[in-house]
């Protein structure tokens, strides 16, 4: 009876040391949020992407502005020409270009649109070499808003704030994903590996439904 009692105790104690350590374990969330635990909202899936300057919306709340400005796709023609094939003045190769782009992806990713849907045109000068070859006039490109806090863009005193559809952590979720319902579509939950058909290959993108 005594040993039995001391195996008892024994086993308790082991138990609540168990559960102890375990409720102090780390897990990390898929959405990035807290990453920083004295600010837990920092990174996260749906925050606001962080401003370097004040807004500047035409009317100060929503409105697009750079009216008097050259449109995008002048600025884009006139900073994309030149002679290929020049040498890096820093001797850096096109992979620099194409890591900064995963990098990016990583990060940041707000080019959802809205909802509802807002939808407006980038002018075309007449001539265009890619839009407008018959130099016909009037084109343009249509192109939707970002997706933004439903909360914001109402007065002068609280102007629209995009939001970020990723978490602005390096944390692989632009492979994995930041929902976990994605992230076990995609397991094979069997020696950590990702789900894959007979012939070893991923299945196709899309053919799941996963409810968020």
């Amino acid at each position: 009876l005594q040993l039995f009692g001391i195996s008892f105790c024994l086993c308790f104690l082991l138990t609540g040391y168990a559960e102890k350590r375990y409720s102090y374990t780390e897990k990390q969330r898929y959405d990035g949020w807290f990453n920083n635990l004295a600010h837990p909202e920092w990174g996260a899936v749906d925050g606001h992407m962080t401003r370097k300057s004040p807004p500047a919306y035409s009317d100060g709340v929503y409105m697009l502005a750079g009216q008097d400005r050259p449109s995008p796709r002048k600025l884009s023609t006139l900073f994309m020409k030149g002679d290929d094939g020049m040498g890096s003045l820093k001797n850096r190769t096109a992979l620099l270009a194409f890591f900064g782009q995963v990098v990016s992806s990583e990060i940041v990713m707000a080019s959802e649109s809205g909802c509802p849907i807002e939808v407006h045109q980038i002018e075309i000068e007449k001539c265009d070499e890619m839009y407008d070859k018959e130099c016909e006039g009037g084109k343009s490109i249509p192109f939707h808003r970002a997706g933004y806090d439903r909360k914001t863009g109402q007065s002068p005193n609280s102007p629209r704030e995009q939001i970020n559809r990723v978490s602005s952590w390096i944390d692989g979720s632009f492979i994995y994903s930041t929902s976990e319902a994605w992230v076990n579509a995609m397991r094979s939950f069997k020696n950590g590996t990702f789900l894959s058909d007979e012939t070893g290959k991923w299945p196709v993108r899309n053919t799941r439904m996963v409810l968020r």
